[in-house]
């Protein structure tokens, strides 16, 4: 999976994903790399998936040993944030048919979860055939 134009590699420990043309910065993505490995964040709105004809998440993060992680940061529109991930996901999938055997990982930061716990639940449970997805408020950390 290669995206030259929209790629950038780092090994930096602690990486911090925002969206710099948000009104909202309240919604962040903290990556803990602590063993300092290389990784690839890859930019897919408005980079990778360009226009306004395909729903398609922020960010798209590589990590060695096949594992990807989606990120979308959010307001408050936690249910488009999920079809956003998964219509990325598939792109992605199709694009590159080898990716289909990784570890994923879905994370929508958001700045105010209002669905109900169950709805939160339930989206949650239709990942899960994908991967674990994460869905907070605020900051979110992760460790790779």
């Amino acid at each position: 999976m290669d995206f030259p134009n929209c790629t950038e590699e780092t090994r930096k420990r602690k990486i911090t994903i925002k969206d710099p043309r948000s009104k909202n910065s309240k919604s962040e993505v903290l990556l803990e790399n602590p063993q300092g490995i290389t990784i690839k964040i890859v930019e897919i709105d408005g980079c990778v998936i360009q226009g306004n004809q395909q729903m398609r998440c922020d960010r798209l993060v590589i990590v060695p040993h096949q594992k990807l992680i989606f990120i979308e940061l959010k307001g408050k529109k936690i249910e488009q944030a999920f079809k956003q991930i998964i219509a990325t996901l598939e792109y992605i999938y199709q694009a590159c048919s080898s990716t289909q055997n990784h570890d994923i990982t879905g994370i929508i930061a958001c700045t105010g979860c209002k669905l109900a716990r169950t709805d939160i639940q339930n989206l949650k449970a239709k990942f899960r055939k994908h991967g674990q997805l994460v869905i907070k408020s605020g900051l979110v950390s992760h460790y790779l």
